[in-house]
């Protein structure tokens, strides 16, 4: 009766539209934050791949690497970061990470034809490794040098430092996912024919090697700063971890395949690297050491260590005194020997091939301890803000890559559901995940976390989940459930799968009615029995019985909160569900014993009923029609047929009204939810120009109102006033078509056409999002329409119709649903609208259009020309005809959305865009003119 939904995604979002409406326009960070949005919606908008990955190389690469440089000059005279600031600053971390996904996803579509073509791999190989390299290393610069910034010197517990540590997070884990997806000389080795054309690559690898392993030992001593549980800890800790992979991943794949033969032409860059390095290693290990995950190494191997290293010292202190002395023989036989003491220092340094290796030790060590212990948690989560989470280890995700977990799209969902592979005795208990730019398939395992619905006695019962994997559906083993008085969450790991659910099963027992009459006894509660009488049926009949226990705290929390939906019901028992795969005819009785809490002093005026129901009814039976014989709390109870059985008390005043007493039982066993469906409107997305808006249609079950408008208000999502539906009693995988109707577009295409499909499931996510702008039409009505309506009818059961002028017009809080006017509902309806056509024919006539014509300008007219659907080129074409006669050109132009006869609904038309184009004064005396059964003269504009 409850559900669980996420805010995460959109509480951002939301403040952020909020605060861009309230920026100075002429901001620095503000406008490059709209800079970089363009930049990596140019490059969107291409659909050619080829094209989309050459404008990156040419353009947007360069572009990008541009902005760090923008970013570090701001950064570097930053000497306070309020909250301001820091918002702005996120606005820019979040398109910069918008824009190296872009580049990502742009890499991915062309990848398999860059090294399959010699042109596009030699151009790869000689500029953009290079380039993308360069990017990774000053975006990891200007990443770390604000993060710093920001724990160290400018902290203050406000939302917006919060989201500027994740934003600089996510930005710079979105370049280390770019250079590892796009930069791996191991699976893609130089050409020998362009290797002497790329040795310059090698000086570029190693500087900005560097330069991540110097910006990675800033966030490294910047987490070592931190006091225990700091807010941005999660965040820090990321960072660290994603740079470290980073590091080690180009070092292996890129480093030491293009060192082959090159080595001695950069010795001097490959020292600073090296320096570098030894600075890393000991503070990854003060930080694994301040927070607790210091390896414990074997003390066996620590004592042979020990052990070792004391028998080379008193090995070096015997030999001492003889190796002192053939030093001073060696110098005076060998004067060559000039080597300084600072070459010899330098000799006994690691190599860079021991570093290396070193710096793969380090990372399994790290990543082994802060991702075993949960400091630090790897996930992807849905990008469209449902509850569930995919976590991985970070060399997994070059296989991971972009694939997300969600919930399916509302439009598939109906689909999904056919394809199910459920009993009857199996009940969905989650939405329906699949895996998005998928399928998921990985050499290890990766964790799925995930919420469901609230369950009843969740703690005691077993949910499981069924994984799709190339089309078949298996159950998985070894799910972890943890539940809480708010929700239960699961996980589970896996390494391929395409989709997956969550089920419980409340199986039945299988049961053989004999004509000689037979017993049931359930297995759990021997008091609840069925007995089938003899010669009840000619021939043996197998039967599925089982108890099926209503949540009776949901119930109560649920009565609580919706009082008007349980008023006649007291009390329920649990129901004996009786099913046959057949029907059978039945010549006896059976009786069923059912248990109820049961206390007739509780309400007077009660009475006890038998609700007898199966696939297709509910009937509600009195004394007078069913015999019910109450034991304790034990009710027998004696009918024919094979029905399920249930025991309810209820008021008497609810015998004549069994229709509610049914319902009540259907919602306290479950098996409806009253819903009401909400219709809000995006206030953030209004485009009054074009009376643009975006709609969110929501099934809500009722007892979750208050909650879901509070939290839809935070969003900015205000309800349409007018428009909520009545109570709606709505089954589990019932499905609903939703019909848009009326003078507008949708700016985006669902596949099908101007319907959707709406399919509701228990405590899911039950919306759709319908964007559209006024298109102008004579021949539909004036009016934004919703038509909700069960699959299959013609019969809408809810419509909202919103004035297509007040979305040109009034403020989101003011926009209502209204009444369509409906004609011809009588012979005074019909004398009405033929007196107004008559009207119409007078107001649209030539002398009227030219009356109109004189008194609106040529800005009028164009504007007045884009609610009436007239193009600007046909207006240019008339002004040529015209010799640029104004008023002619108005004429022409009016004369074209009329066409050849006019109509009522065109002079409603006309009135509503007048207004629209702020001429409501013409508007007024055309109103008037119609009144009069006339059209318009010049006296009606001169007075």
């Amino acid at each position: 009766m409850g559900k669980t939904k996420s805010t995460k995604y959109y509480r951002k979002q939301t403040r952020t539209r909020e605060a861009k409406r309230q920026m100075d326009e002429n901001d620095v960070l503000v406008n490059m934050s709209e800079d970089i949005k363009k930049c990596w919606m140019n490059v969107s908008d291409i659909s050619n791949i080829q094209d989309k990955w050459r404008r990156v190389e040419d353009s947007t690469i360069t572009t990008a690497i541009r902005i760090c440089m923008k970013l570090k000059g701001k950064q570097c005279y930053l000497t306070k970061l309020e909250q301001e600031d820091a918002f702005k600053f996120g606005l820019v971390y979040d398109e910069f990470s918008r824009l190296l996904y872009t580049i990502r996803l742009a890499y991915g579509e062309v990848e398999s034809e860059i090294f399959s073509d010699e042109e596009l791999s030699q151009r790869f190989y000689e500029k953009d490794i290079a380039a993308l390299l360069e990017l990774w290393g000053s975006c990891s610069l200007i990443s770390a040098d604000l993060m710093v910034a920001l724990l160290i010197d400018n902290w203050n517990s406000t939302d917006d430092h919060d989201d500027l540590a994740k934003s600089l997070t996510v930005c710079s884990t979105s370049c280390v996912k770019q250079v590892v997806l796009s930069c791996d000389l191991v699976q893609h080795p130089i050409p020998d024919n362009i290797k002497d054309s790329t040795k310059s690559t090698v000086f570029t690898v190693i500087e900005h090697l560097t330069s991540s392993c110097d910006s990675l030992i800033k966030i490294v001593k910047c987490a070592s700063c931190l006091e225990e549980d700091h807010p941005a800890e999660d965040a820090i800790l990321n960072m660290v971890t994603w740079s470290l992979y980073g590091l080690n991943y180009i070092s292996v794949n890129v480093l030491k395949p293009i060192l082959v033969g090159n080595s001695e032409d950069v010795e001097d860059d490959l020292k600073k690297y090296s320096k570098s390095l030894e600075s890393l290693f000991p503070l990854l290990r003060q930080l694994l050491k301040q927070h607790k995950l210091e390896p414990n190494d074997d003390n066996e191997k620590k004592q042979e260590d020990v052990n070792e290293t004391q028998n080379k010292e008193d090995n070096d202190n015997k030999s001492k005194q003889t190796n002192k002395n053939k030093d001073k023989n060696k110098a005076k036989e060998d004067p060559t020997d000039d080597k300084t003491d600072e070459e010899k220092v330098e000799s006994s340094q690691p190599s860079i091939e021991d570093l290396l290796k070193t710096l793969e030790k380090e990372y399994e060590i790290f990543t082994k301890e802060f991702l075993g212990s949960g400091k630090v948690s790897i996930c992807q989560e849905d990008p469209n803000g449902s509850d569930v989470s995919l976590f991985y280890r970070p060399e997994q995700y070059r296989e991971i890559a972009d694939c997300t977990v969600g919930s399916c799209d509302m439009k598939d969902r109906n689909d999904w559901i056919k394809d199910l592979p459920l009993t009857e005795d199996q009940t969905l208990v989650s939405d329906i995940y699949i895996v998005r730019n998928g399928p998921l398939k990985t050499s290890s395992d990766v964790e799925i976390d995930f919420i469901v619905l609230p369950v009843a006695n969740s703690a005691e019962r077993q949910i499981k989940v069924k994984v799709n994997n190339a089309g078949s559906w298996n159950d998985m083993e070894n799910v972890q459930q943890e539940v809480s008085e708010a929700k239960t969450h699961l996980s589970f790991k896996t390494s391929s799968m395409d989709a997956f659910i969550a089920y419980i099963d409340n199986p039945s027992e299988l049961h053989e009615i004999l004509p000689q009459g037979s017993t049931y006894t359930n297995a759990e509660n021997e008091e609840i029995q069925v007995k089938f009488l003899p010669d009840i049926v000619d021939s043996p009949v197998k039967a599925h019985i089982k108890v099926v226990q209503h949540d009776s705290k949901e119930v109560a929390s649920y009565r609580e909160k919706c009082f008007d939906s349980i008023m006649g019901i007291i009390c329920l028992s649990d129901a004996v569900e009786i099913r046959t795969e057949e029907e059978v005819e039945v010549k006896k009785n059976m009786v069923v014993t059912v248990r109820m809490e049961d206390n007739p002093n509780t309400e007077k005026d009660s009475q006890l009923v038998v609700i007898r129901y199966n696939d297709t009814q509910v009937q509600v039976l009195d004394k007078s029609q069913c015999r019910i014989t109450k034991d304790g709390t034990n009710f027998k109870v004696e009918c024919k047929g094979l029905w399920s059985i249930a025991v309810a008390r209820v008021k008497k005043i609810f015998l004549n009204m069994r229709d509610s007493v049914k319902k009540e039982f259907l919602v306290m066993s479950g098996k409806v939810q009253m819903c009401n469906l909400m219709t809000y409107i995006d206030d953030s997305s209004r485009d009054m120009s074009k009376g643009g808006a975006m709609f969110w249609l929501d099934f809500v079950e009722k007892n979750m109102l208050k909650e879901d408008i509070e939290m839809k208000s935070q969003l900015g999502f205000i309800e349409v006033k007018n428009s909520r539906s009545k109570d709606l009693a709505v089954k589990q995988n019932q499905t609903f078509d939703l019909a848009i109707e009326g003078q507008i577009k949708l700016t985006l295409s669902n596949g099908n056409g101007q319907n959707f499909k709406m399919t509701y499931l228990k405590g899911a996510d039950n919306h759709v999002t319908i964007p559209i702008e006024v298109k102008r039409d004579q021949e539909k009505e004036p009016f934004a329409t919703f038509k909700l309506s069960e699959d299959g009818s013609d019969t809408p059961i809810h419509v909202v119709a919103i004035p297509v002028r007040d979305l040109s017009e009034l403020a989101s809080d003011d926009i209502a649903s209204r009444p369509q006017i409906k004609l011809n509902e009588n012979n005074n309806a019909r004398d009405e609208l033929k007196l107004k056509e008559e009207a119409a024919k007078c107001v649209l006539a030539h002398n009227s259009l030219m009356e109109l014509s004189r008194e609106l300008s040529e800005r009028d007219v164009r504007k007045l020309s884009h609610q009436l659907g007239v193009s600007e080129d046909l207006i240019d074409k008339f002004k040529d005809q015209m010799d640029g006669d104004i008023v002619r050109t108005n004429f022409q132009t009016l004369c074209e959305w009329r066409g050849k006869t006019g109509r009522a609904t065109m002079v409603d038309f006309l009135i509503s865009s007048l207004r629209t184009c702020g001429r409501s004064d013409c508007a007024n005396i055309i109103g008037q003119v119609r009144s009069r059964q006339r059209g318009l003269t010049r006296e009606d504009f001169n007075r």
